[in-house]
């Protein structure tokens, strides 16, 4: 059976006093990935560092070249390009029995705060959605192009509707 090893480094309090539940919250996003994309028994790790705007923004300057806090960012040790419906294919150098890291997410609270309030949501609910949307890009998926986009979403929608959570990606009419 597939899991994910998931180590959480908080260096921003706000996230556990808001999040008193963020390992059990963890666990049941990697729990939900693991099934819907019928991974390979392979176990993984994750690291995800809970951060600041200002931690983001300096990352995002750093590696993208973009001056500007974001929600989240993530970091793939492996370059995976999946296909529409099927989990990308990983490197063969592995050893039996052995934990393999996929990557690193770094996460804003303020970012994931404000976004929570504008888009009229739970920060619960929009910490989940941002951890998925992380994740599957350690999986290799993305969305820079419509194709794309679409088969990262659909993920997305799906692993979201197993925590009740609605699409977000269907327009209000005040949007």
């Amino acid at each position: 059976m597939t899991a994910f090893q998931i180590n959480i480094c908080c260096e921003f309090s706000a996230w556990e006093t808001t999040l008193k539940n963020l390992d059990s919250v963890v666990e049941r996003i990697s729990v939900s990935i693991c099934n819907l994309l019928q991974l390979d028994g392979r176990d993984f790790e994750i690291n995800i560092l809970l951060s600041c705007d200002e931690k983001l923004q300096e990352l995002n300057r750093s590696y993208r070249q973009k001056d500007k806090p974001t929600n989240v960012l993530s970091f793939p040790f492996f370059e995976l390009k999946p296909r529409k419906g099927v989990f990308p294919v990983l490197p063969k150098q592995r050893v039996e029995g052995m934990t393999e890291t996929l990557g690193d997410l770094a996460v804003s609270y303020e970012t994931t705060h404000a976004e929570a309030i504008s888009q009229n949501k739970s920060f619960e609910e929009h910490f989940i959605h941002l951890c998925i949307h992380g994740i599957l890009h350690l999986l290799g998926y993305d969305h820079i192009n419509n194709e794309d986009a679409d088969c990262m979403e659909e993920l997305e929608i799906r692993l979201l509707m197993q925590f009740g959570i609605a699409n977000p990606y269907i327009l209000t009419e005040t949007e």
